[in-house]
């Protein structure tokens, strides 16, 4: 159990891929796939905004020697990026779930504590001749 909650992003990322591949369209399929695999594979210009990163990425994808088609491969390259996507938000979601604490805001009861406290001190402190400091910050609970 421990195993899975350490790399529980890469098993995530992993089962992703591992569907994406199964359910993978071996040729061409409607909307953009046709274009941009064009695109990709001969390194030519796509409408606009024209995808460049993605563009130059999947002519170097494929321009590696697979046992498939040009566009399984390029697919099989969308796949690639599918999981990459799913680890980075399970990452990104892990970390911002861990600090939730710390984007909280500070209630107004909080900031009455904190006003009262300073004003104990203000009047204590032309009592008190003792120079020592404390920490007059609190941490969200």
């Amino acid at each position: 159990m421990d195993i899975i909650k350490r790399y529980y992003h890469i098993i995530t990322a992993g089962l992703v891929f591992i569907i994406y591949v199964i359910t993978l369209a071996p040729t061409v399929i409607q909307i953009d796939s046709g274009e941009l695999a064009t695109v990709q594979a001969t390194l030519g210009i796509a409408h606009p905004t024209g995808y460049p990163l993605f563009t130059l990425t999947g002519y170097i994808f494929s321009l590696i020697p697979l046992p498939f088609t040009k566009i399984y491969q390029l697919n099989l390259l969308a796949a690639l990026w599918c999981a990459a996507g799913t680890l980075i938000f399970a990452v990104t979601a892990k970390l911002i779930l861990e600090n939730l604490a710390f984007f909280q805001p500070v209630t107004k009861t909080a900031e009455k504590r904190n006003i009262k406290k300073d004003k104990r001190k203000t009047a204590t402190a032309g009592k008190e001749k003792d120079n020592s400091t404390t920490n007059t910050f609190e941490t969200p609970k």
